[in-house]
């Protein structure tokens, strides 16, 4: 992707939020939706059709370290939440193994749509995503455990996966990072036991925790379980050489929530609802692993 300038948002009348799911399911989609990727969309061929539209923001993403492979491009229609923060939902669908990865391309706040990449993220490049680079630790946890599977006869297996967003600066320094993991036994019918865990992590330069939740939880038919947690983290200094962005006070990050799903079936699914407000929110953009 060609170096673009990063065009603030301090202007947008809303904060830039958004879904990311991974889960199986499809839905339609004219012409077809890119592979692994469906939901309220429309494919696009070419970024460059949607930037070019007028109030259509571009996040820098020329350091982001993610290479992806089998590259997509959709655009997602805005929904109206009742705190009057649009998020933008869709479904990303990837089997075992395979990681994948979606990348904030850009907003338009008159329209209410977000434009995002979406592939398979090379090995070498996800080796390069760090927790964090150089802030401060934040909190491990152990989410709950449940383990009340039925009898079963069904031959069994275990698999583990993680979903993990990264919040980033135009420098490609990562501001925060909240990742849940999940480790299950399944059987086909359903998920008969696993084991969670999460990690947030913020930077130093400023950023501190405003909080933290996680938890975990079957469906009502134990073929699904999931593991998730709840974050944000405020910066009150970051951005503040630029006069437009201190009139605006603290800069605020929101993960609410984060969360990775186990299935009967071996799969592993994430999807997360983020969004940056306030101070120089337009700075920020971010990015989310399922792996």
């Amino acid at each position: 992707m060609k170096t673009r300038m990063l065009v603030r948002r301090l202007l947008a009348s809303m904060a830039a939020a958004a879904y990311v799911g991974v889960s199986t399911g499809a839905s339609a989609a004219a012409p077809a939706s890119p592979v692994g990727l469906s939901g309220d969309i429309m494919t696009v061929t070419s970024p460059a059709s949607y930037e070019s539209q007028p109030g259509s923001l571009v996040i820098n993403n020329t350091r982001v370290p993610l290479v992806l492979k089998n590259v997509s491009y959709a655009v997602v229609p805005g929904v109206l939440q009742s705190n009057g923060i649009y998020s933008y939902p869709y479904t990303l669908t990837t089997p075992p193994g395979r990681p994948l990865a979606a990348i904030e391309v850009a907003v338009n706040p008159s329209s209410h749509t977000q434009l995002i990449e979406v592939g398979n993220p090379t090995s070498a490049s996800l080796r390069m995503v760090p927790p964090g680079s150089g802030g401060t630790s934040g909190t491990v946890a152990s989410a709950p455990s449940a383990s009340t599977p039925a009898t079963t006869t069904l031959t069994q297996a275990k698999n583990t996966g993680s979903y993990k967003v990264v919040w980033h600066d135009p420098l490609n320094l990562e501001m925060a990072t909240v990742q849940d993991t999940i480790t299950f036994i399944y059987d086909g019918a359903q998920v008969d036991s696993y084991t969670g865990a999460d990690s947030v992590w913020w930077a130093g330069d400023g950023w501190s925790l405003l909080g933290q939740s996680t938890g975990s939880y079957y469906n009502s038919s134990h073929s699904q379980a999931t593991v998730w947690t709840n974050a944000g983290f405020v910066n009150p200094y970051f951005g503040n050489l630029d006069p437009a962005c201190v009139v605006h006070g603290n800069t605020y990050i929101y993960v609410d929530d984060n969360n990775v799903v186990a299935s009967a079936n071996g799969d592993v699914s994430g999807y997360v609802n983020t969004y940056a407000a306030g101070g120089c929110y337009g700075y920020l953009g971010y990015y989310t692993i399922l792996n």
